[in-house]
């Protein structure tokens, strides 16, 4: 309101300015006189031809109706489609009385293009009969469309975008229009699919002239994405895609897709997505899980998915015991073909059993989606190989899977998983060589041996030590903490099954920091377990002026090249890493906001940065002002974080920013309160033990009633963070 009081205030100075000024007399215009013959300012500036168009017209008109009369109109056809010669003068008259004529200039249907535009130019030749009052000259272009054919409403299944933004739901079905170019058979284009029709996009995010998604599938076993951007923009530049192919990028893999029955899919990572402004617009996998799939109109939607699981075993009052294996099926699952071996068995030819339809072939039928078996088997390993089976009787081997499962009978136990996890100094386990190549040492990596036996599944999971310990005083234990965000290791598994063991590390880590590894294994007899390794990691050779060590608000540590630090755990035990970095002649220590690992993600601060209970209904986020930002109405939060050094001690000494930990709803984005805060001038110095307050990504204690003067700012912040345009914290680039 301020700025549009001051905008109205100078308006009205600058009038009463004009009009104090102004002495001179007003003289009128002179009255037009003459034939007044002007072009029509109604006439449309783009005309829409179709291969059936014969002429199209331009309205002339005049003021002096009295005579016949007729004039000269100079047309200029640069690209000669409508007239011979570059410049052409075409004679319109007028009746006695008439003071409307129609310029009509014919169409050769043999000069158009589909899918071009044809500029012309009109000018009244006589000088002598136009008018001030009216149009003398005027552009016109002459448009062709492509022959687009409706087709009908296609439905598409998102896995696109799910690669940047975990709000956007795999999976999630939407509806736009299709159409085929008749001069391009086999070139689908779907209107405005990622734009008007787009599901998550809001006003503002994109283009709002019609945009098509174009798909090929002139060869339906050879279905591919032309790059093209999608004409949306959620503040990271413009979304492109493109499939993953070799005629697109050399050597790499061709990831067709597939055009059947009416329904197009596409390999799992085989599409690659980009956003212009981030990280250079780099190329990102994304279809991650399959899911990207479009059913065209008219498509016949099947489900044969069937999924066996074992639940179990069933004892009889005789001490007699049975697996459980219950059969979930899609809607078009009629029956379900099986064999169950033993696992020193071939699976393949067990399947290829299936599809001959061997007579040692089970089959259950499916009744409202499921079914159980009970099979009678001596405890063992097995694996029961299946196959869905149509109301035809017709088998769909595509979707054939295999169960593998322990039945240990009645009196048997499950033998205990046997493994073991050791963390190491990275020099006690690789040469020296590898060392070198990847800048490993004992303060930024460690290693990790991973031994065991009969081992089914790998999970695992890194964190610094306070993170870790911060989840159990929310009462989430290891075990449910690998569970949740770690990630499952097949490679582990196939070296662990070949050579007994697995080993690798974990570099690019901070110095003089605690960190747990977790890992969750299953053996082939489903026992689970929970093993962890704690490493702790060297100190890193220092000899600069800037003092580190702990400050009570954080740990800053050095980050090995000169002026550069890492400020860990700021304000809170959270396992933070933030990049700092020392100006001697300012005596300043400056945060930017970016974490060591997540560069490409830019500035955290002003977003939403991690939970603030176990229940993930509240988060938190960093707000960081400057001492000129401070009491502005359009402040963020996202300011860097400014501390000041003392100039005789080298010591951190003072906040020149101020900063706070706000809290947020999840649900709704408001602003809740404030964790901490910290004003500018506030003082820091080096502690014998650390001030901050005991949290984690996965909690926060002592929520306090907001206790700062603005918390519109943090809403705002809050409204900015909490939005679905907020990066997930990591994705797979491709190049």
């Amino acid at each position: 309101m301020k700025i549009f009081n001051r905008i109205f205030a100078a308006s009205v100075a600058a009038i009463a300015a004009l009009t104090a000024c102004t002495t001179e007399e007003y003289v009128p215009a002179t009255p037009p006189t003459g034939a007044q013959v002007y072009i029509s300012a109604d006439n449309p500036s783009t005309i829409t031809l179709s291969r059936q168009s014969e002429s199209f017209s331009l309205s002339v008109l005049r003021v002096d109706d009295s005579a016949d009369a007729s004039y000269v109109v100079e047309v200029t056809d640069t690209n000669n489609v409508f007239f011979s010669q570059d410049v052409t003068d075409v004679e319109i008259s007028f009746a006695k009385g008439e003071k409307e004529s129609k310029l009509v200039i014919a169409v050769n249907q043999d000069n158009l293009v589909d899918g071009e535009s044809y500029a012309l130019d009109f000018r009244i030749r006589d000088e002598k009969a136009t008018t001030a009052y009216g149009l003398s000259a005027f552009s016109m272009l002459a448009v062709l469309p492509e022959p687009y054919v409706l087709l009908g409403t296609a439905t598409l299944h998102e896995d696109l975008l799910t690669t940047f933004f975990s709000d956007v739901e795999t999976g999630k079905a939407w509806e736009c229009e299709v159409y085929e170019n008749a001069n391009v058979p086999g070139m689908l284009y779907f209107k405005n699919a990622f734009t008007s029709e787009y599901p998550y996009n809001e006003p503002g995010d994109y283009v709002t002239t019609d945009k098509y998604f174009m798909v090929n599938v002139k060869n339906p076993d050879k279905v591919y994405i032309p790059y093209q951007g999608l004409g949306m923009d959620w503040g990271y530049g413009e979304f492109g895609v493109v499939s993953l192919i070799s005629a697109y990028f050399e050597g790499a893999p061709d990831n067709w897709g597939t055009l059947k029955d009416g329904v197009i899919t596409f390999p799992q990572k085989g599409i690659l997505i980009q956003m212009a402004d981030y990280n250079d617009g780099g190329f990102y996998t994304s279809n991650g899980s399959g899911a990207f799939v479009i059913h065209l109109p008219g498509a016949i939607l099947t489900d044969y998915s069937v999924e066996a699981s074992y639940s179990g075993m069933f004892v009889d009052p005789e001490g007699n015991a049975e697996p459980v294996i219950d059969i979930a099926a899609g809607d078009d699952v009629a029956a379900v073909n099986y064999l169950i071996i033993s696992q020193d068995q071939d699976v393949y030819a067990a399947l290829e059993g299936i599809v001959a339809e061997a007579d040692s072939v089970q089959t259950v039928e499916i009744v409202d989606n499921a079914a159980r078996i009970q099979p009678a088997l001596e405890p063992g390993l097995y694996y029961m190989v299946y196959c869905p089976v149509d109301a035809e009787g017709g088998l769909q081997a595509d979707d054939a899977d295999v169960l593998d499962f322990y039945f240990p009978g009645a009196s048997a136990e499950k033998p205990e998983v046997e493994a073991t996890l050791q963390a190491l100094d990275i020099d006690k386990v690789f040469p020296e060589d590898i060392l070198t190549a990847n800048g490993m040492t004992n303060y930024n990596s460690f290693a990790y041996v991973i031994s065991g036996k009969d081992i089914k599944s790998v999970r695992m999971y890194l964190n610094k030590t306070s993170v870790i310990e911060g989840g159990a005083a929310d009462g989430l234990t290891p075990e449910m903490i690998c569970a949740e965000y770690g990630k499952d290791n097949t490679t582990a598994v196939s070296a662990i099954e070949a050579n007994g063991y697995y080993a690798n590390a974990y570099i690019k880590l901070s110095a003089e920091t605690s960190y747990t590894m977790i890992v969750n294994v299953e053996n082939v007899y489903g026992s689970t377990a929970c093993l962890t390794a704690t490493y702790v990691t060297a100190a890193m050779p220092y000899s600069g002026e800037l003092v580190i060590g702990d400050y009570g608000d954080f740990t800053l540590t050095y980050a090995g090249s000169e002026n550069q630090f890492i400020v860990n755990n700021l304000l809170l035990e959270n396992g933070s890493t933030f990049r700092a970095v020392y100006d001697p002649s300012a005596l300043t220590l400056t945060l930017d906001g970016v974490e060591v690992g997540y560069e490409s993600e830019g500035s955290v601060f002003g977003s939403l940065y991690g939970y603030a209970n176990s229940e993930k209904t509240q988060a938190y986020a960093y707000l960081v002002y400057s001492a000129e930002n401070l009491n502005k109405e359009n402040a963020d939060g996202t300011d860097p974080l400014v501390f000041n050094v003392d100039p005789a001690s080298h010591q951190v000494s003072s906040y020149a920013s101020a900063v706070l930990v706000g809290i947020f709803s999840m649900s709704d984005g408001s602003f809740l309160g404030a964790a901490v805060q910290k004003q500018i001038g506030t003082t820091v110095s080096l502690a014998a033990t650390s001030s901050r307050k005991a949290a984690s990504c996965f909690r926060l204690e002592g929520i306090k009633p907001a206790d700062i003067a603005r918390p519109e700012v943090s809403l705002k912040a809050a409204s900015k963070a909490f939005s679905k345009k907020s990066l997930k914290s990591s994705a797979e680039k491709a190049f």
